[in-house]
């Protein structure tokens, strides 16, 4: 095995494959990153059973071959080699000798025989823009827990229909819901619940147009020479549709997202951990307070709203609906003080909605 290439593509296909890499892996050889060269080009995979991340780069192959290397060491190692000069890496015997500019390394392989099959790809059942999906997810994936207690609030629920995907997430406290346009290639709807935190990490890198593969276990996305396939959770998603719409009410108030984001986070300086902020509404003013019973702190804005309301949350939870919006200014749907609020971005009723439970006042 023999392949060359500029160590600025390896680079990054590396450093994201290896975001696949178990922290933890049942079997050393998983702690490896698989190198495969042939046809003009260099694939970098890693796999956990569950997981696998797959990218390709262009590279001139003089002996095409397969080594897996160690993952994190292989990754430091491209990261750190001279740009501008040609990377040429060899199989001599059962070490890879890197060679780049006047740096040289020599890392151990690990046993081809050991490492599992990668998982095949499903069937293709759409498409959609690679950044807007990643984007989504993004927007949805902040709400799922981040705990194992209850797998199924770990997982982002996704839809796929006709015309547009549905994502949603939850962890029992708020639920986020987002949706956007597709282009489905086949007549049959999916419902698949996959983790949400793999899918924003591997997600976020990637970019162009992407393909959907799906079937009953597992999800797979396609875009820009990069793979990721997930294994699917096999558990109830509560019924999301139901809750998100009976969350808000007839009070709404429409705020300057980033302004009352920095107005939450400075207050919630003086707070104790489960102190909440309070948002209290009164004749076309905000004020954002929190009190420890040491310390207070809060700010107040002119804002239009309809109806009076104090009403109190998670100072990171609603710090998290500000930002995930990604709107300049929000609306907050409310109905009374101990009942779910909504928040979406302003005059977008339907494409973004996060959910918040208040916190009881005494």
């Amino acid at each position: 095995m023999k392949f060359t290439l500029q160590p600025e593509d390896l680079k990054a296909a590396a450093a994201w494959a290896a975001r696949a890499l178990p922290s933890r892996p049942h079997l050393p050889v998983l702690a490896g990153l698989v190198l495969d060269a042939g046809d003009g080009a260099v694939s970098v995979a890693a796999f956990d059973y569950s997981t696998s991340a797959r990218a390709q780069v262009p590279a001139q192959v003089d002996a095409p071959g397969r080594v897996i290397l160690p993952g994190r060491v292989f990754t430091e190692i491209v990261k750190t080699l001279p740009a501008g000069q040609p990377m040429t890496l060899a199989l001599a015997g059962t070490r890879a000798v890197i060679v780049c500019g006047r740096a040289e390394f020599a890392l151990q392989t690990l046993p081809e025989e050991d490492y599992p099959t990668l998982p095949a790809i499903p069937p293709e059942v759409g498409r959609v823009e690679a950044e807007q999906l990643h984007r989504a997810i993004a927007q949805t994936a902040i709400a799922a827990a981040r705990d194992d207690t209850l797998p199924a609030l770990t997982g982002l629920r996704i839809e796929l229909g006709a015309e547009q995907i549905s994502l949603a997430a939850t962890d029992r406290y708020r639920m986020a819901v987002r949706t956007l346009p597709w282009q489905a290639t086949g007549d049959s709807e999916h419902q698949l619940l996959a983790p949400a935190r793999t899918l924003l990490d591997l997600t976020k890198d990637i970019s162009g147009e992407a393909t959907i593969a799906a079937d009953d276990h597992m999800l797979a996305i396609t875009a820009g020479g990069r793979t990721i396939t997930v294994r699917l959770i096999e558990d109830k998603f509560p019924e999301w549709r139901r809750i998100i719409e009976g969350a808000g009410g007839p009070i709404t108030a429409h705020l300057p997202a980033e302004d009352v984001l920095g107005a939450v986070n400075r207050v919630a300086l003086v707070a104790e951990r489960d102190t909440p902020v309070r948002l209290a509404f009164d004749c076309g003013r905000l004020t954002v307070s929190a009190d420890s019973g040491d310390a207070r702190g809060a700010e107040t804005f002119d804002v239009k709203h309809d109806g009076e309301i104090t009403i109190a949350f998670r100072s990171r939870f609603l710090a998290d609906a500000l930002t995930s919006a990604k709107a300049s200014t929000v609306t907050l749907h409310m109905s009374e003080p101990g009942k779910p609020a909504l928040i979406t971005p302003a005059g977008d009723h339907s494409t973004y909605r996060h959910l918040i439970m208040p916190i009881r006042l005494a």
